[in-house]
């Protein structure tokens, strides 16, 4: 836990914008109250994307789920996604965290949370982008 601790200190914050795209993996999931850390193999698998409007009120994940911005009691920003499955309720959660954290959850009426999950997002670099960069330079020299 104090490794997972010192890692969140070392990592750079920013705040999420608008119209950019996050990569985001798991860390760990809550369990019984209790965090299991992912192996960085599970982490891999985990791996998701997700895109916020310019007015941060929608946000649309990899998988093509789209999150609407929902009046929360609680600090940080809460986005939801309400789906009906076999006369079921399923409600996706994604909470903002911190600067650079966010909780996934699902809510199932009648059941309570299956899946609690706390992701670290950092801004998606594509590989083209370093290209750009470096002849940007050479054409500033």
């Amino acid at each position: 836990m104090k490794i997972f601790i010192l890692l969140l200190l070392s990592l750079s914050l920013f705040a999420f914008e608008g119209k950019k795209v996050y990569e985001c993996v798991s860390k760990y999931q809550i369990v019984g109250g209790a965090p299991h850390e992912f192996s960085e193999d599970e982490q891999q698998k985990r791996l998701f994307q997700l895109v916020f409007n310019q007015k941060k009120t929608k946000l649309r994940t990899s998988d093509g789920m789209m999150y609407m911005l929902a009046k929360s009691k609680s600090k940080g920003k809460l986005y939801i996604n309400k789906t009906q499955i076999n006369g079921r309720t399923i409600i996706y959660k994604i909470k903002i965290a911190s600067a650079n954290g966010l909780y996934k959850s699902v809510l199932v009426r009648g059941y309570g949370n299956l899946v609690n999950e706390y992701a670290i997002c950092r801004v998606h670099k594509s590989k083209g982008s370093k290209k750009d960069a470096a002849s940007s330079k050479e054409k500033e020299s």
